[in-house]
């Protein structure tokens, strides 16, 4: 098996938290925020033991019950990066967190994943994001992420040609994947999506018009 092969990786998750997450548990706490690492046998053909390398990181926050809890309430109390998101769907998106309430009804925020600059253009992205979706978060309705660089020294400055060349090359990457645009910069995986595809003159549907939606 090729060493850029997604099915030869191998993935490590992290998850620090306190209690048992519910919709009471402290605001602060609730968003449980999953670390994976993925590697890959850098010699697979090889006689000895697998060499492994590392290939991929990602950090991704799972919120249980999203469609049960304030979520603007819950995330503004993590961090800007979560307030941000929550106040979009909250405020603009409506109809994606009514879709939340039932059995499926936790959402997944893909704050980072970085694949190694040598592995890129491999799909090793695409396999460590499936992987997220089929362990830690398979009772995950919607997925939600905002394309942006990780930020570096090399990092175009917001706002340049550069930087917006990249923005687009990472929303292509994620459509290839299923994801698709939501508005205010953020992507959505999962969820009704025809009738997100179908939106009324203003591109967005208040909860009212979503829940008479066929």
């Amino acid at each position: 098996m090729s060493p850029t092969d997604p099915m030869s990786l191998e993935f490590t998750y992290s998850l620090d938290y306190r209690g048992v997450p519910h919709p009471e548990h402290d605001r602060g706490d609730y968003p449980l925020r999953w670390r994976v690492t993925a590697t890959v046998d850098a010699d697979p053909d090889g006689d000895g033991d697998p060499e492994m390398r590392h290939a991929a990181d990602a950090t991704a926050y799972l919120v249980p019950d999203a469609g049960d809890i304030d979520l603007f309430g819950t995330l503004d109390a993590v961090n800007q990066e979560l307030a941000n998101m929550a106040e979009y769907l909250a405020f603009r998106r409506p109809d994606l967190l009514i879709q939340l309430n039932g059995d499926r009804s936790d959402l997944l925020y893909l704050s980072s994943l970085e694949v190694d600059e040598d592995l890129r253009g491999k799909k090793i992205g695409y396999a460590v994001f499936n992987a997220i979706m089929e362990t830690v978060a398979r009772s995950a309705d919607l997925a939600i992420l905002l394309p942006a660089p990780i930020l570096s020294d090399a990092t175009p400055e917001p706002g340049t040609p550069a930087h917006d060349a990249e923005v687009a090359a990472l929303r292509r990457y994620w459509e290839g994947v299923g994801f698709y645009d939501i508005g205010g910069g953020y992507l959505a995986f999962g969820g009704i999506e025809g009738a997100i595809r179908d939106l009324g003159d203003e591109g967005y549907l208040d909860a009212a018009e979503f829940e008479s939606f066929e």
